[in-house]
């Protein structure tokens, strides 16, 4: 789904599946349960606004988390993720 031009304060947002164009953010919490990565093209965040994690992106968030902190799955996993954002900010810069 596609908002546009729209003011968003002091609310919880539910992100899966949504493009937000020319939007602005004050003091929002963006709700991702895992499902399409939601898109903001030239919005502003003008306050404090985060994400929370729910379903299946929290499931996903808690099992990295273990695995980082995990004597024998740590340093790979914390390598793999360092290479991923490293390939994100790559991958982001070419578009």
């Amino acid at each position: 789904m596609r908002i546009a031009k729209k003011k968003f304060s002091n609310q919880s947002i539910d992100a899966d599946g949504m493009k937000f164009v020319d939007c602005a953010f004050a003091n929002c919490a963006f709700m991702y349960s895992g499902g399409i990565i939601p898109v903001f093209e030239r919005c502003t965040l003008t306050e404090s606004c985060h994400f929370e994690f729910l379903d299946g992106a929290a499931n996903t968030i808690m099992l990295l988390r273990e695995l980082c902190q995990d004597p024998f799955f740590g340093p790979t996993t914390r390598s793999n993720l360092q290479d991923f954002m490293r390939t994100a900010v790559r991958s982001e810069s070419l578009h």
